[in-house]
């Protein structure tokens, strides 16, 4: 059994909830005496791709010879994947004694899950002098704890509609509170926007006197075969073979690509001559990910309308229908919403509890998915649902998991045993 100590502290950290702003993570730098000083970032923001975009560019990164770190949000088994180098999540007795270093100034200043989280991740790329540091965003950017950093890059994954009640009601308010990392000499690379998003974008670089090179127009990322082709900043590669499912993916690998190439082109790294080996190892678990079980499983951490979009969209590319969903969702997301645009791929609902605080009661989904005609079950919890689902007697028909990053974990697990990452799996207590 592995210590939980550790954990058992940085998750009571959630009893101070969600406070966005930066003076106390500020102060805590401080008197850690300023880890971040002397490492290099390139900072993301965005409602959906973030992790997927950091992954591919810390890949990138570490293919070219760089040591480089990478920190994202939220976790899919265990802690440990959110603070990585070179692909190696922090090792245990790092994370423990990094814990107790940080636990005087979190009690000192009441410092949340993801501030604790961040100082934490800083601390230790600072011990392990990376060269580079991919730093994605939590929540929002204006006011999130990793902003207290000036990075090299800046870049922008497509912005949505989420967490309208800490970052605003309107796109254009969300997209606000993204910009927020834009600074003074930082140049901004952006994935494909709304109009609204591009404009305000474009208002906040020209008030900064800063660059903004935006995808369609200083690159492109185009499907080519079973891989893709790029083509910007001087570079041109086509990938052979690209194993991260679904068009988006493309659209956060274009954006990658081009943090990398804006980096080559200015000295600070090679671009490497095995990138095609490199990018097509590259597996991204619990989206859009196909599991092999006595059924084909397909795992998507959608939870939000902009990433069912995006499960609907490769569901209808790939002629997928007549599949069975298992679906459970947090109480501030749409429900209805993200249902109403799977359930043309449904020939069964089965509606669950997610493993997490503040789930929706699937019994308050079941009345409204009946009315619309498919055939509905509410299942007991995870543990009852997954192995009649897996085992059932439909095993022609794919079974879909959606709705929560939590659920996705959870039937994963369940799935593939609780050695996933190696040792047993911290579950049901994850936060942002």
């Amino acid at each position: 059994m592995e210590t939980r100590h550790g954990l058992d502290f940085l998750y009571g950290l959630q009893r101070f909830g969600i406070k966005l702003g930066l003076e106390k993570v500020r102060c805590m730098l401080q008197a850690l005496e300023n880890p971040d000083d002397g490492l290099r970032f390139l900072h993301l923001a965005g409602t959906n791709g973030k992790g997927s975009t950091a992954f591919i560019l810390s890949r990138l990164l570490s293919a070219a010879g760089q040591r480089t770190g990478l920190y994202t949000s939220p976790h899919l088994h265990r802690f440990n994947e959110r603070i990585q180098v070179d692909g190696n999540p922090i090792a245990d007795g790092d994370l423990d004694r990094l814990i107790e270093r940080v636990k005087p100034l979190c009690l000192t200043h009441q410092a949340t899950f993801f501030e604790a989280a961040t100082l934490i991740a800083l601390l230790y790329f600072s011990e392990c002098a990376c060269d580079w540091v991919v730093l994605e965003t939590g929540l929002g950017g204006r006011f999130d704890a990793t902003n207290v950093v000036c990075p090299h890059l800046c870049l922008m994954t497509p912005v949505a509609m989420d967490h309208a009640e800490y970052l605003g009601e309107t796109l254009a308010d969300i997209a606000g509170e993204k910009a927020g990392i834009f600074k003074p000499g930082v140049k901004v690379l952006s994935a494909p926007q709304e109009a609204v998003v591009t404009n305000l974008f474009h208002r906040k670089a020209s008030e900064l006197g800063i660059s903004m090179f935006e995808s369609g127009q200083d690159w492109t990322c185009d499907p080519e075969g079973k891989g893709f082709r790029f083509e910007g900043f001087g570079r041109i590669h086509v990938q052979e073979n690209f194993r991260l499912l679904g068009s988006h993916q493309i659209v956060n690998a274009g954006l990658a690509l081009a943090a990398f190439a804006d980096l080559c082109n200015t000295g600070e790294c090679v671009w490497p001559s095995d990138l095609n080996d490199t990018l097509r190892d590259m597996i991204w678990p619990g989206r859009l990910e196909w599991i092999k079980a006595p059924r084909p499983v397909l795992l998507d951490g959608a939870h939000n309308m902009a990433g069912v979009e995006t499960l609907r969209c490769y569901l209808e590319a790939e002629g997928i229908r007549g599949v069975e969903l298992l679906f459970g969702c947090k109480q501030d997301k749409q429900w209805r919403e993200m249902l109403e645009l799977l359930l043309p791929f449904c020939e069964r609902v089965f509606l669950v509890q997610p493993p997490i605080e503040g789930g929706v009661p699937p019994d308050d989904m079941a009345g409204w998915v009946s009315r619309q005609g498919v055939d509905v079950t509410v299942a007991k919890g995870v543990e009852d649902a997954v192995p009649f689902l897996v085992q059932g007697t439909r095993k022609h028909k794919a079974l879909v998991v959606a709705g929560s990053l939590f659920l996705v974990a959870a039937v994963r697990e369940k799935i593939l045993g609780p050695v996933v990452s190696g040792k047993s799996c911290d579950r049901l207590i994850r936060a942002m």
